[in-house]
């Protein structure tokens, strides 16, 4: 195991300790991740598969204005008060 590699697995690792969700990669290289579940880690290596910390959907509100689309990063930020929808990102 390199320093990188090993850096990598403590990240991924002490994410799964704090209750984050992790994936691996259906095949190294392959942009397809799965939901890797706590019974399956006792088969689980490190060095040979590609592991990350699960993505969180960013969140961002959008005001329809007449003329123009506004987007704030929080719903008080709507200075306005109009109309305002929340809008979450879909991740695959």
């Amino acid at each position: 195991m390199t320093p990188d590699q090993a850096r990598k697995a403590a990240e991924v690792l002490q994410a799964f300790a704090d209750g984050k969700s992790i994936q691996i990669s259906a095949i190294n290289g392959s942009p397809i991740w799965l939901d890797c579940f706590p019974e399956h880690w006792d088969n689980m290596n490190l060095t040979k598969s590609e592991f990350r910390i699960k993505p969180q959907p960013k969140e961002w509100w959008v005001v329809e204005h007449t003329d123009q689309t506004i987007a704030y990063p929080t719903k008080s930020a709507n200075p306005l008060g109009l109309p305002i929808i929340k809008v979450r990102e879909v991740l695959d």
